[in-house]
């Protein structure tokens, strides 16, 4: 009886938002739609009060049943608006994080060319030091040749420019070896030039590196707060489905031959087909057309990677858990003897997830399109594991088993379809291990 009360509401799947807000930025977006949130809280608190004055009076059952519709309606709409939140902070995360993967390779690159150029440097220094040391081999061995108080003065030093500023110690020298003096300044000197440029660029590197990680501590602040926030849309995303939940029990006290309760299961079955309308809607316009044969030749694997499973209710007509009428079911339930909540769902193929997002009837759910007009729904999950435009591959856990939207019991509901025309996924498709 999971969620009777909100497939039965008068429910409008993704309703409308102001169109004001699609002009704002995504910050205001979000602010305006939490001011929409809050403002439809208003409305729940308000049904919820009708309720409590009228709840037993079955001389007000209309009444009753027109305010829990009110507050249902309120709610999903709210779910829409957080789920849109959800949408542009998981936009605005992914940007952050193209982002920062970047800066980390701006920094990477910088550090490889700042040890290349220190290497350089220390290269240069030792070459430096090879030229000093070779010079004063050779004015030593001249030195050897001869006597001169010059030439002590010279062989003592240890910085080789003052050598070069005594010319007075250069004129001494024998006119062949003086051209080997300006040879070893005039290398010196080029050197010395050389090393200062290079020290000039790892000046600028350093400089560069530390804006680019001023930069990245930026980028990790705010995809914090993004996350921050993100946690609390889920959070309050999780409470509105608290009361849903909540709200069915109010409806387990209707009479099922009233003419309310028919009514109610006429609403249902006109929201189920706008439902899948608007599946079929985002599905044409997100997902791949063709003959539907898998890329590559592959073969799709079981999406719930467990040995002891079983399928609670085939593809093809049943009578529906929740209004007792004989209708079709366009997938297969399956679950896991001894437990199926929170086991592990992964992607048959590889592909797109095309949506990802929460709806009264499936719960918490996704479609996968395979390319080739080949797309897998799973429905009815404790928590999704991938969002819209995330790239999945074949065994990849995708999504968590649960029993959320109109589920009687934790399992998966997954569907096969070609150009948004269910199959049988039993058929060609997928087998029990």
């Amino acid at each position: 009886m999971a969620v009777l009360c909100a497939v039965m509401a008068a429910v409008v799947l993704f309703s409308a938002l102001s169109p004001a807000v699609y002009a704002q930025t995504d910050e205001e977006r979000i602010k305006e739609l939490q001011r929409q949130a809050d403002e439809l809280q208003k409305k729940i608190d308000a049904a919820n009060e009708q309720l409590k004055k009228i709840a037993g009076d079955k001389a007000q059952e209309q009444k009753y049943i027109n305010e829990l519709n009110a507050q249902i309606e309120a709610l999903q709409k709210q779910i829409n608006a957080y789920n849109s939140s959800i949408d542009i902070i998981d936009s605005q995360i992914k940007s952050l994080d193209n982002q920062i993967i970047e800066t980390k390779s701006k920094i990477s690159k910088k550090e490889a060319e700042k040890q290349k150029l220190e290497e350089e440097v220390a290269a240069l220094e030792g070459e430096i030091d090879d030229t000093y040391l070779k010079l004063k081999e050779r004015l030593r061995a001249i030195y050897m040749n001869g006597t001169t108080s010059d030439w002590e003065i010279l062989l003592s030093g240890k910085d080789l420019s003052m050598y070069f500023l005594r010319t007075e110690l250069t004129e001494g020298i024998a006119k062949h070896d003086n051209q080997l003096i300006a040879g070893l300044k005039e290398r010196i000197s080029a050197l010395q030039s050389k090393k200062e440029q290079i020290k000039k660029e790892i000046d600028e590197i350093n400089e560069e590196q530390q804006k680019l990680k001023q930069q990245q501590d930026t980028l990790d602040e705010k995809k914090d707060a993004l996350n921050t926030q993100k946690k609390k849309v889920s959070s309050s995303k999780s409470t509105i489905n608290t009361k849903l939940e909540e709200s069915t029990k109010l409806l387990r006290t209707l009479n099922k031959e009233s003419e309310t309760y028919k009514k109610l299961v006429k609403k249902y079955e006109q929201d189920k087909a706008e439902f899948e309308a608007e599946i079929n809607r985002i599905l044409n316009n997100e997902s791949s057309s063709g003959s539907g044969s898998i890329i590559g030749g592959g073969k799709m694997i079981w999406p719930v990677p467990y040995s002891n499973c079983y399928i609670t209710s085939p593809y093809g007509y049943r009578n529906d858990p929740f209004t007792g009428k004989w209708t079709g079911h366009g997938g297969v339930d399956i679950s896991i003897r001894g437990g199926a909540y929170g086991k592990n769902i992964v992607a048959v193929l590889d592909g797109t997830v095309v949506i990802a997002t929460y709806h009264y009837s499936y719960g918490n759910y996704l479609a996968i399109d395979h390319g080739n007009g080949l797309v897998t729904i799973y429905a009815h999950c404790s928590k999704l594991l991938v969002g819209k435009g995330d790239r999945v591959k074949q065994g990849q856990v995708i999504a968590l088993i649960g029993s959320t939207g109109s589920s009687t019991g934790p399992h998966l509901h997954f569907e096969v379809r070609v150009n948004n025309v269910r199959q049988d996924p039993m058929k060609g498709y997928i087998s029990l291990p």
